[in-house]
């Protein structure tokens, strides 16, 4: 599975997260266009090896602050994904399906734990 998120900040700039552990490739894939889908830019500096991406999603608020879902956790990117780090926290180990940001929240839906609502209270200068 794939998905698509484009940026709520800029015209033709949109990121995708490409799952392939059906195909035994356990490395995570995600992109960034800014052209429209011209050409793609991988980003996953910081991402473990063997966490497969299940999804990707900007903040509406702050350009360039991303969120991904990925079969280990979260993880969060300050720099529009030139580097991730994990967001952890107190969440449990568990694969993050998808990610939503609804106003100053981070909806969280993990597989076999149903979903959760996270303070995203790292977004500084909100």
């Amino acid at each position: 599975m794939s998905i698509i998120e484009a940026s709520p900040h800029s015209a033709g700039a949109a990121y995708v997260a490409i799952d392939r552990h059906k195909l035994d490739d356990y490395r995570p894939y995600i992109f960034r266009t800014t052209d429209f889908g011209k050409s793609w830019t991988k980003i996953t500096s910081g991402l473990p090896e063997n966490s497969y991406v299940h999804a990707v999603r900007e903040d509406p608020k702050r350009k360039g602050l991303l969120f991904a879902g990925t079969e280990n956790g979260i993880f969060i990117s300050f720099n529009d994904g030139a580097h991730w780090q994990s967001l952890r926290l107190n969440l449990p180990a568990a694969p993050i399906h998808d990610l939503t940001v609804k106003n100053d929240d981070l909806i969280v839906a993990t597989h076999g734990r149903s979903f959760g609502f996270w303070m995203a209270f790292l977004r500084c200068g909100r």
